[in-house]
């Protein structure tokens, strides 16, 4: 029965070993969904990543075109003041023209100001 009894200790120690690599399975269950959790959390972490890297790029798009219209006004702006500007002191000379002033008045646009200045000094 030496055999038995050997076998009866394989078989205990067989099925405390099974009992034991089951508990071992089932703890490691939570940490198998964990994984699960963590591939939507990736999946989602990368759909922000490439929602935000749109919305940086569109971003950066309405910056560039902002500041190219900003640069066209001003340019149009310069190039209307810069006209007015040698316009001005002809027209003014011929409206402000009389007996006392046989050469007209000058007039001048003030760049810093933005504003037109007029004077009647000779």
């Amino acid at each position: 029965m030496d055999i038995q009894s050997n076998d009866d200790k394989v078989d205990t120690e067989l099925q405390e070993r099974v009992k034991t690599l089951s508990s071992e399975l089932e703890s490691m269950a939570p940490n198998m969904r964990a994984l699960e959790r963590l591939g939507v959390v990736q999946d989602r972490l990368k759909t922000t990543d490439r929602d935000f890297e749109d919305a940086r790029k569109r971003a950066k798009r309405a910056k560039d075109d902002f500041q190219a219209v900003k640069e066209q006004r001003f340019d149009l702006f310069s190039k209307a003041f810069s006209h007015i500007s040698e316009q001005i002191g002809p027209i003014y000379k011929d409206l402000t023209r009389d007996a006392s002033l046989p050469m007209g008045g000058q007039a001048y646009v003030d760049s810093a100001l933005s504003k037109v200045n007029m004077t009647n000094d000779g």
